[in-house]
């Protein structure tokens, strides 16, 4: 794999995480009479260790990209999210008792507007990210982001490679299909 140079790559590494994680925690499907297997279940040191120290680095990129993301200042950023909740605590739906309504999306509570109040939220948070507070800081993380973003990054550095004769005889067609990137066949 060459070089390449922009986004793209650390959005290939979510891809590549996720088929780890997918492979790591979902089963292979089998016809019934036979043994479900996953990736834990595989033998072969060598194919172990490569899966584990690509999970390891692809984790530590994901990790890399995430805090990019962010405001470095704690304070600031814990700053602005309370402002950003209380004016959304302002501008939500409310129920009977005047609490706000929540909706559950996956593990986090939202809250819930309705189109016109949602765009009145992203009016007073755009402007809020624009003030004197906190612009400094966020045109800072988008120029750090960018920088990341933009710097060259080489997956064979990331993915540790396996040989076919590395492989599990246990293997399955599913698992291997979710693992093709990572082995170098003959």
């Amino acid at each position: 794999m060459e070089k390449t140079k922009n986004l793209a790559p650390r959005l290939a590494a979510y891809t590549f995480a996720n088929a780890l994680n997918k492979v790591y925690e979902i089963p292979a499907q089998t016809p019934k009479g036979f043994v479900e297997l996953n990736v834990l279940d595989l033998r072969g040191i060598k194919f172990s260790i490569a899966v584990q120290k690509t999970k390891n680095k692809l984790q530590s990129l994901i990790n890399e990209i995430q805090s990019k993301r962010n405001v470095s200042n704690p304070k600031i950023l814990q700053e602005f999210n309370d402002k950003r909740i209380a004016e959304c605590k302002k501008l939500c739906t409310k129920d009977e008792k005047g609490e706000p309504v929540m909706v559950r999306n996956g593990n986090v509570m939202e809250f819930t507007f309705t189109d016109e109040k949602r765009k009145e939220l992203d009016v007073v948070i755009e402007a809020l990210m624009e003030s004197e507070k906190f612009k400094p800081h966020f045109d800072k993380a988008k120029k750090d982001y960018s920088d990341f973003a933009n710097a060259e990054i080489d997956f064979d550095e990331i993915i540790h490679y396996v040989k076919e004769e590395d492989l599990s005889c246990d293997i399955t067609t599913n698992i291997l299909d979710d693992i093709s990137w990572m082995i170098k066949f003959q």
